[in-house]
């Protein structure tokens, strides 16, 4: 009898470690089955790949702001509004004005001028539309369909190329003059008009063609508006270049349509420097009559990265600030979480 107790009391202190280790095990299975139904945060190890992604993207985007910002700041540039000198009357199509600049700060060449225009909608759908992709690579040069009523030009020819984008040509003239401090100047042709468009516009977007001018017109005929017995100037005449004309590529930058309202295009290049203190003539015949503003811009461009970029550099550092700020802001939060129920992971 005292072996068969002895052996009674040898089996229950065997199976209670096991009954233990199985009531764990139970433990462990209920807080991970309460974890999914409840959606408790995963610790933060489970995290590190998202928090490492976002460090390193937000890194990289405020580097790049960053850069532009100081690319920015390099950049030597110098704006002037002419169209309060330049104001078109109601009953002329052009006016001829003159006027004097000073440069405000030394300028390496190459320099560039760009026309800047407001409150012009060249991102406007009826903009967009209003071309002949068919005369623009040559494919069928009387296919006006697209061209609405800016299909014909002079003598009721058809004009190539045709359309809105290419009637709102900015045709202003702009001619400058030098008078630099020391010895040297420039007192005509000042400025370059060749080599002003992108690559891809001259090898690809439009082909180079001669027109024959006994079928085809390059030229849109005036456009007045009576009314009450009072006639109101809309449009002179518009003479379009060549595409094939390297000394004016004027054209091929215009029909490359901005995305805004407000924007800045290439017109020219000035191939020598410009000191503080020079004084720059502009004699301009302003015939684009817009409900904005006009503007030249002198600038320098020293980086691979163009012009002023300043909206761009502003998104990049705020977008760069963000990410930052939301990484932070997981961090903290599962920092939290993690301790509140981390008694929910003790045994995990």
């Amino acid at each position: 009898m005292g072996n068969e107790a002895d052996e009674k009391i040898m089996e229950r202190n065997h199976y209670k470690p096991n009954m233990e280790v199985e009531l764990q095990e139970t433990n462990q299975l209920r807080a991970l089955r309460d974890c999914e139904t409840e959606d408790y945060p995963l610790p933060l190890r489970y995290e590190c790949v998202r928090l490492t992604a976002f460090s390193i993207c937000s890194l990289i985007i405020l580097i790049i702001g960053i850069e532009l910002h100081q690319h920015n700041n390099q950049i030597i540039s110098q704006q002037f509004q002419y169209d309060s000198d330049c104001d078109i009357p109601s009953n002329a199509f052009n006016k001829t004005c003159s006027f004097t600049i000073n440069v405000e700060e030394d300028m390496k060449k190459p320099v560039y001028l760009y026309y800047e225009l407001t409150k012009f909608w060249q991102n406007h759908a009826m903009f967009i539309q209003s071309v002949s992709h068919d005369q623009l690579d040559e494919t069928d040069l009387d296919n006006v369909e697209e061209c609405g009523d800016k299909e014909y030009g002079t003598n009721g020819k058809i004009i190539v190329p045709c359309g809105v984008q290419s009637w709102s040509y900015f045709n202003d003239e702009i001619e400058m003059t030098v008078t630099q401090q020391s010895a040297g100047g420039c007192a005509a042709s000042c400025l370059d008009l060749s080599n002003v468009a992108l690559g891809v516009d001259k090898e690809n977007r439009f082909a180079k063609f001669t027109i024959d001018p006994s079928k085809y017109s390059q030229s849109f005929n005036p456009i007045t508006e009576t009314e009450n017995n009072q006639t109101t100037y809309i449009r002179g005449r518009v003479d379009l270049p060549d595409f094939d004309n390297v000394d004016n590529q004027g054209l091929m930058v215009w029909m490359r349509f901005a995305a805004t309202s407000s924007f800045k295009k290439l017109h020219s290049v000035i191939d020598f420097d410009l000191n503080k203190g020079d004084i720059l003539t502009f004699t301009i015949n302003s015939k684009l009559r817009i409900p904005g503003e006009k503007s030249l811009v002198l600038s320098t461009m020293n980086s691979p990265f163009g012009g002023k970029h300043e909206v761009l550099a502003n998104v990049f550092i705020s977008f760069g600030v963000i990410m930052t700020c939301f990484m932070i802001g997981i961090f903290a939060v599962h920092c939290y979480l993690s301790q509140k129920y981390m008694g929910r992971f003790l045994n995990y």
